[in-house]
């Protein structure tokens, strides 16, 4: 019985982990994609200064 409920905890506790990774991975993405739209951006300005 114990081993059975420590079983769904660590069940529990994995797919809490997982669902963190799948938030920071998804951060990292919208993070990187701001930051080429910031650097284009910053392109496009100095192709205007030029």
């Amino acid at each position: 019985m114990n081993i059975l409920h420590e079983n769904k905890v660590t069940g529990k506790e994995k797919g809490r982990k997982y669902l963190v990774y799948i938030i920071r991975l998804e951060y990292n993405l919208f993070y990187l994609r701001d930051l080429q739209v910031s650097l284009r951006g910053k392109e496009e300005e100095k192709k205007k200064w030029r």
